[in-house]
């Protein structure tokens, strides 16, 4: 196996492990808390931070070193990994849960930070995916990432809430 598919499994690998022991970190501190919140976890703001410096110094570089043959594709491609940089970070810092223990709904921020209120009882079912965990309430679908912190207590609170989890079919 070339060594940098061994970088890459090892770095995924250690980013998954630090996911999730700042996950279980918050998930003890906020059990006894009546207010509790569902983020993303920052390591995901410190990726995107990664990609989107790189992808832009790789532009300024390409554009400031005035290379006669700039090419436009190559151009396109930095700033698209700019892009993609900048669209992780944004939920980072957007997106949450804001649930209440003693209430009976949950605050769900969308990615453009628009606010929705849905009742426990609104609730149609919820589905969990591989890196997904999809909750539908009437007409819209929610779509929540299986890695985002404080999420067995938002799971504990549908369950609490009785709102049905669809199971996978087996095939």
């Amino acid at each position: 196996m070339p060594l940098r598919y061994m970088i890459i499994a090892i770095v995924i690998g250690v980013t998954s492990m630090l996911i999730m022991k700042s996950n279980d970190k918050e998930l003890r501190k906020n059990l006894d808390k009546e207010h509790i919140v569902v983020h993303i976890p920052q390591i995901y703001r410190w990726v995107g931070i990664i990609i989107s410096l790189f992808f832009m110094s790789l532009l300024i570089i390409i554009v400031v070193g005035k290379n006669k043959a700039l090419n436009l594709s190559d151009v396109a491609i930095f700033i698209g990994g700019t892009v993609m940089g900048i669209s992780i970070i944004i939920p980072t810092i957007v997106w949450k849960i804001h649930i209440f223990k003693n209430d009976n709904y949950i605050i769900y921020i969308t990615f453009f930070g628009r606010k929705h209120t849905i009742l426990y009882s609104d609730m149609t079912y919820y589905k969990i995916g591989e890196d997904t965990i999809y909750l539908k309430v009437k007409n819209k679908t929610f779509f929540i990432d299986s890695f985002a912190t404080n999420v067995e207590i938002f799971l504990n609170m549908l369950r609490k809430n009785k709102v049905k989890q669809h199971l996978k079919r087996k095939k």
